[in-house]
């Protein structure tokens, strides 16, 4: 409800809080989607949700904080902007909006690099090797 209430008027009709929902479901609202906005503000180790949106093909705009950086490539598979600077990242929705041939280039970019480095099979050979190392 608090979110809700941060709306202003002119946008409630184009906003839906979706709240809980299954994997399934995230997996399908993903796939509807346009883009994915990462706007956390804290340095959290991973962000899973950023590689979720990239394999199903949906560019990502995030704050460049904490682990963001180490899956979103700059200008590739989305934006990286400046932590907190809500203009910088207004501006690069904006420019995927308004860019339909850059914004399908980085959906390509996007599914691929989910793939090639986050696919279950790529993550699973990655433990494999670090167990090996450490034996």
């Amino acid at each position: 409800m608090y979110f809700q209430s941060l709306v202003s008027e002119e946008y409630k009709d184009r906003i839906t809080f979706h709240g809980w929902k299954a994997a399934e479901e995230i997996q399908l609202l993903l796939k509807k989607s346009y883009i994915m906005i990462f706007p956390s503000i804290y340095p959290e180790a991973f962000g899973i949700s950023g590689i979720e949106a990239m394999m199903q093909g949906k560019p990502v705009v995030g704050f460049d904080v904490g682990g963001v950086s180490t899956w979103l490539k700059h200008t590739e598979t989305g934006f990286l902007v400046p932590v907190k600077n809500v203009k910088k990242m207004t501006e690069k929705i904006q420019f995927l909006l308004d860019n339909k041939t850059i914004y399908a280039e980085m959906c390509k970019k996007a599914r691929k690099v989910a793939l090639e480095e986050f696919s279950p099979q790529v993550h699973i050979e990655k433990l494999i090797e670090i167990y090996s190392k450490a034996i």
